[in-house]
């Protein structure tokens, strides 16, 4: 599909479609804002890359991210959709203003791994704290979850016993939920 749609979940039906896609490359990933008026896209291809943003009402595209943000591999965005957290290919994280274009904190570097960014990633509502796992990296404590302040730059390993199949993060950032795969 070359183009994104917005569903009505109560209705089972699309409310409108979003695109087609820039320069003939499909989007890789979605993000939506917590109040439902913004979307991220990611678009990855041979000859370029590009995070747009979207207006859910208008369907239609009101930023293209700069050049900069790098080669995003997920993104998310805050609760009104004002900053962009990109996380890259390159392991690292930036948040931007989406209106100045500006990026705002970072680089973190993080642990990160697995190509399935969007499973291993998540964030607080206000993008404060970022969490993300190494599929990668079990050791003798278990499997580490980083977490990220960006506020203040500081970072947490926290070990589960189990295999990690996926995360998420409490809105305020204060509760971590992990699960396993199969019976973990």
């Amino acid at each position: 599909m070359d183009r994104m749609q917005l569903w009505d979940i109560e209705s089972g039906k699309p409310l409108r479609a979003f695109g087609p896609a820039s320069f003939g490359v499909p989007p890789s990933t979605v993000a939506v804002s917590g109040d439902g008026k913004r979307v991220a896209t990611t678009r990855v291809g041979a000859a370029m890359t590009a995070v747009e943003i979207w207006d859910t009402e208008a369907a239609q595209k009101i930023k293209q991210m700069p050049g900069s943000v790098g080669q995003p591999a997920a993104v998310t965005l805050n609760e009104d959709g004002s900053q962009l957290a990109a996380f890259s290919f390159a392991n690292t994280l930036r948040i931007w203003d989406v209106e100045t274009e500006q990026e705002i904190k970072g680089p973190f570097r993080y642990l990160h791994q697995n190509s399935l960014l969007d499973r291993v990633v998540d964030t607080a509502s206000d993008l404060r704290v970022v969490a993300n796992f190494d599929s990668a990296g079990f050791d003798e404590k278990g499997w580490p979850i980083e977490l990220i302040d960006t506020t203040s730059g500081q970072r947490a390993i926290v070990h589960v016993d189990h295999e990690v199949g996926g995360i998420k993060l409490a809105p305020d950032g204060m509760k971590l939920a992990v699960v396993g795969p199969n019976d973990t």
